[in-house]
C-alpha cells in the first residue's frame, strides 16, 4: 500500500466514504453495550466497511475492526472504527465520525477520518494533510478552542485527571470543548476548527495511531501531560496553543 493509492481511495467523500455512507434508522437502532455505547449499527457498518476494503484492495489484506477482540494487533493492514463516538451517534449529538488507518508493522502510515457531521474527509500520511482532496492551509488562531475527550466509562482517576486538565485550560485562558469522539476531535483539529486536542486515553482504533502518524508533521506539537500518578494524557495541537499551556 502506497500513499497515492490510499489517498485516491479515501481523500474525498465521493470515494470509499460514499460507498460506505452511514444511514441511521432511528426507529430500530439497538444498543448492544451500555458501557461504551456500541450499537447494532457499529457492527453493521463494520461489515460494510470491511467488505468495501476487500473489494478495493483484495481479500488477502488484513483488516481489524474495533468490533473484534484483538486489541493488541501490531501487523500490517487496515484498522477501522465504523462509528467513533458511539454514544454521540446513539443520542444524535453531532460529534462522531468514521476512521480507517493503514498500519505497517504496527505503525500508522496513513489515515482517513470522515466526519458524519460535515460529510467531509481528512486524509493524511502524517506530513501532507488533505481536506476533500485539497491541502489544508492553516491560518493564525484567535482565542483558540481546545477539544477534550470524555467518556462516561472513565475510571475515577481518569475523571479526576480530566477535571485537572480542564482547570489548566481555563486558567491558561483557553476555550474548552468536551466531546465523546477522539476521531472527531482530530478531524476538527486537522480541518482548522480547533487549536488543540487532549485525549485522556487514546486507543488503537481511534486517536492512538493517528497521533503517532501526525508526530511527523511540523504543523502540530505532540506532548504527554504527566499527572501525579505518572500516567498522562496526550496533547496534540498548534504551536500557539502549546505555548499557552507552557509545553513549548
Amino acid at each position: 500500500m502506497d500513499w497515492n493509492s490510499f489517498k485516491k481511495a479515501f481523500s474525498s467523500s465521493g470515494s470509499f466514504w460514499h460507498e460506505t455512507q452511514l444511514y441511521k434508522n432511528k426507529s430500530s437502532i439497538m444498543l448492544l453495550n451500555t458501557t461504551d455505547g456500541t450499537t447494532e449499527d457499529d457492527l453493521k457498518f463494520s461489515q460494510v466497511m470491511t467488505l468495501c476494503l476487500k473489494n478495493r484492495f483484495g481479500t488477502d489484506i488484513p483488516i481489524l475492526s474495533e468490533e473484534e477482540d484483538n486489541l493488541d494487533w501490531n501487523g500490517t493492514g487496515f484498522v477501522l472504527d465504523p462509528i467513533d463516538g458511539s454514544w454521540n451517534y446513539y443520542f444524535d449529538y453531532p460529534a462522531h465520525c468514521r476512521i480507517v488507518s493503514y498500519l505497517k508493522n504496527g505503525s500508522c502510515q496513513y489515515f482517513s477520518i470522515f466526519s458524519n457531521v460535515d460529510n467531509k474527509s481528512i486524509c493524511s500520511d502524517g506530513v501532507q494533510i488533505l481536506l476533500e482532496g485539497r491541502p489544508v492551509e492553516y491560518s493564525s488562531l484567535n482565542n483558540p478552542l481546545v477539544s477534550v475527550m470524555y467518556n462516561m466509562h472513565y475510571s475515577l482517576d481518569k475523571k479526576r485527571e480530566l477535571l485537572d486538565i480542564t482547570k489548566q485550560l481555563i486558567t491558561s485562558e483557553l476555550n474548552v470543548r468536551i466531546s465523546g469522539s477522539p476521531g472527531f476531535d482530530l478531524y476538527s483539529l486537522l480541518s482548522g476548527q480547533v487549536g488543540g486536542v487532549i485525549n485522556v486515553s487514546p486507543h488503537q482504533f481511534d486517536a492512538g495511531p493517528i497521533i503517532d502518524c501526525l508526530s511527523r508533521s511540523g504543523v502540530f506539537v505532540t506532548h504527554k501531560l504527566i499527572n501525579e500518578s505518572g500516567s498522562g494524557s496526550i496533547f496534540i495541537g498548534r504551536h500557539t496553543v502549546a505555548k499557552k499551556l507552557g509545553i513549548i
